[in-house]
Parts: structure tokens; sequence; C-alpha cells
């Protein structure tokens, strides 16, 4: 019976940290659902992006460079027609290869911001079955608690009954006497060992009413799971829209256009005499 007790005790230990285990989880869930998010965001759009500019100036470094044997050698200067379409060409290759970069990275972000949608609500389907776990786990130790208490009160009235009656075994007497006391020292014990780890919880005994099916699955209401994540998936949208490999291109052509006019400068000041 005292065994009985114990685990009895163990479980009013074990439904406030049942709750707080899920309401913990969810909380963390949240968080690091957001956060796994933005891990993603910068390892596969913003540096994949960075790159892919990085990867179109280098190749128009690449040509500029070309004209630098150029300065000063007027017998190169008919190469510079050359180099020209050269550069024409890799504006051309340039632009088809950033045309559909934004299209496909927005694409790659909805997908990822409808897997997480997915998953939430994967997560908040299965949650009826915790409930219900947590619900069998409620009905069995109140009904082990009630079967106790019917006992103690039996063996409480048998007591009683015993020292009233003359010519009974006063040592069957004694030994109930004992285990009664072990068992209240036991209870105490234990329900003075509960309250000092759970004062800041709720009752055991209220758990139940409280966490009921309807506030748990308001996960979404309650932390604004949806709205938060949805905010950041609009946000990276923006980012990615205002991305704009156009003005790149169009900024490397001016560059390419002042390094031209640079060579063309010279030889005009430097050769034209001779010409």
């Amino acid at each position: 019976m005292i065994n009985v007790k114990l685990f009895i005790n163990l479980l009013n230990k074990f439904i406030p940290f049942y709750e707080d285990y899920v309401d913990v989880y969810l909380s963390e869930y949240h968080r690091k659902t957001l956060k796994a998010f933005d891990t993603w965001y910068d390892d596969n759009v913003k540096k994949p992006i960075k790159h892919q500019k990085e990867q179109v100036r280098n190749v128009f470094m690449e040509v500029q460079k070309k004209l630098k044997p150029l300065h000063g050698h007027p017998r190169n200067k008919q190469l510079l027609d050359n180099l020209e379409a050269e550069a024409e060409l890799t504006c051309i290759k340039a632009a088809e290869l950033t045309k559909d970069s934004k299209a496909n990275y927005l694409k790659y972000l909805e997908d990822y911001f409808d897997e997480a949608v997915y998953q939430f609500y994967s997560l908040k389907d299965s949650l009826p079955n915790y409930i219900q776990r947590f619900s069998s786990i409620q009905d069995r130790k109140n009904e082990l608690n009630r079967k106790v208490l019917e006992k103690m009160v039996l063996l409480r009235s048998y007591i009683n009954w015993l020292v009233m009656t003359t010519g009974k075994d006063r040592n069957v007497v004694v030994t109930c006497k004992n285990f009664l006391n072990l068992y209240d020292n036991k209870t105490e014990s234990s329900d003075s060992h509960h309250g000092s780890r759970y004062t800041s919880k709720r009752s055991a005994s209220t758990i139940t009413s409280e966490w009921d099916e309807g506030s748990i699955l308001n996960f979404a209401d309650t932390v604004e799971f949806i709205r938060d994540i949805r905010q950041t998936f609009e946000k990276r949208c923006l980012e990615i829209n205002m991305e704009d490999f156009e003005d790149l291109i169009s900024a490397l052509k001016k560059e390419w256009q002042h390094a031209v006019d640079k060579v063309l400068s010279l030889y005009t000041v430097k050769y034209d005499a001779t010409e």
C-alpha cells in the first residue's frame, strides 16, 4: 500500500512535468522554426545570390583586364573591336544567367514556407493523441487514489474495531497501527517534497480541467506561429525582389565603357600625330 501511495505521488509530479514539457516544447518549436527559417534563407538564398553577383562581376573584370595590353600599343588598337564584341557577349550571358534568378529563389522560399506550415499543422494534429494519453494517466491516477483511500478507511475502521473488542490479538493492532504511522509519514514526506518543487505550478487536480483540448489546440493563436512565420516569409520575399541583377549588369557595362574610353583617350592623345 505504501508503494502504491508513492507511485501516486510520483504521478502527481509527472503530470505537471508533462504539461510543462508540452508547453515548453511548443514555445521552443516556434522559436527554433523561425531561427531555422533564417538560417536556411542565409545558406540557400542570400549567400547564393551574393555568389552569383560576384561571378557576374568577376567575368566582367576578366574581360576588362584584357584592355590593359592595349594601353600604349597602337599596333593592338585593331583588337579593340574584337574585345568589345566579347564584352557584349559577356553582357548577354550575364543577363541569361540571372534573368530567372529572382523567380527561382522566390519559388524556393515559397516551398520552404509551405513545408514549415505543413509541419506545424502536422504537429497540431498530433496533439490530441498526447492529450488523450495525459487524460488517461490522470484518470488512472484518480482511480488508484480512490481505491487506496477506500482501503485505508476500511483499515482504520478495522483497527478501531479491534481496539474496542476485548480478547483480540493485540499484536495485530500494533502491526496495523505501525503500518498506518508509516503510511502517514510517507504521505506527509512525499506531499511536502512535491509542494517544495511545484509551488509555482497549478494543482495537479486542476490540470485536466484547465489544460483541455481547446486551449492546447489554440497554439497558433497563443504564440502567433503562423503570423510570425508569414511575416518572415514576406520580409524575405521583399529582400529577394529588391535584388536587381539588371542594375548590376548596367553598372558593369558603364565601368567597361569607361575603361574603353580611357584606352581610346590614350590613343588620341599619344598616337594621333604619328598615325
